[in-house]
């Protein structure tokens, strides 16, 4: 099974349309919070630096995770000019009960999931989250972040 989000067009514009913009309403606060003010904030196919790509992925797979093997995500970057070697990434599960945001991944981009990142490098990066699913650390929606000068084209969660 699979769910993809964002179109997966090579970053052609104009930007994708999502259902939140730039994700779900009290993860924004929850941002704004910890220092990411909501200006600093965008989503699919934005090809400007400094800016923190945010998105909510209502993904519809927890259902399934009973005797699922294996729980990847994917996502189609871009490095930007600026200083994308120092750009991460951050999964966060959302508790629904209470609007509260646990940390399930947390990883620099480079050297960790891929060798180098600078400007205009373009990679498709995968995550294995099959731990997080294992141990009842993923529910029915995940919030997305990467910072600053990396851009996001598509992301794709795929189920076995």
């Amino acid at each position: 099974m699979t769910s993809t989000f964002g179109t997966p067009d090579a970053f052609a514009p104009p930007p994708d349309p999502v259902p939140y913009n730039p994700a779900f309403p009290p993860f924004v606060t929850f941002l704004n919070a910890n220092g990411v003010a909501t200006a600093n904030m965008t989503s699919f196919d934005t090809l400007t630096a400094d800016l923190h790509v945010v998105a909510t992925l209502r993904h519809g797979l927890r259902g399934c995770f009973v005797g699922a093997t294996q729980l990847t995500l994917c996502f189609n970057a871009r490095a930007l000019p600026g200083t994308p070697g120092n750009d991460g990434l951050v999964i966060y599960n959302t508790d629904m009960t209470n609007n509260t945001f646990q940390v399930i991944y947390n990883s620099f981009i480079a050297p960790t999931l891929v060798p180098t990142w600078t400007a205009n490098t373009n990679a498709t990066v995968c995550i294995d989250l099959t731990a997080q699913m294992l141990s009842n650390q993923i529910g029915d929606m995940l919030q997305f972040r990467v910072q600053d000068d990396t851009a996001v084209d598509s992301i794709t969660m795929t189920l076995n």
